[in-house]
């Protein structure tokens, strides 16, 4: 659950020298809702937009997006060739 993760880039960034080059990464979390709920009230949550962020910013590129989750986001990264 990315929302748990207290600084996702440096998680990511260290997940990366267990990868091999080329390796991918998928995330699924659940998508900010408007209104009351658990998720909302909770913040558990985080937008497609942030994880990209989070997840680029440790030197991963997007490969994918899927959409067929209606609650979720899922996003697939991959480590560049190189693996830095």
């Amino acid at each position: 659950m990315f929302h748990h993760l207290p600084q996702p880039s440096a998680y990511f960034k260290d997940l990366k020298r267990f990868l091999k080059p080329g390796g991918r990464v998928a995330i699924s979390e659940p998508k900010p809702k408007r209104g009351f709920s658990f998720m909302a009230m909770f913040k558990h949550h985080t937008s497609g937009e942030q994880i990209t962020e989070e997840v680029e910013a440790a030197g991963y590129f997007p490969a994918q997006t899927y959409d067929f989750l209606p609650d979720q986001s899922f996003n697939e990264f991959v480590v560049n060739e190189f693996g830095s």
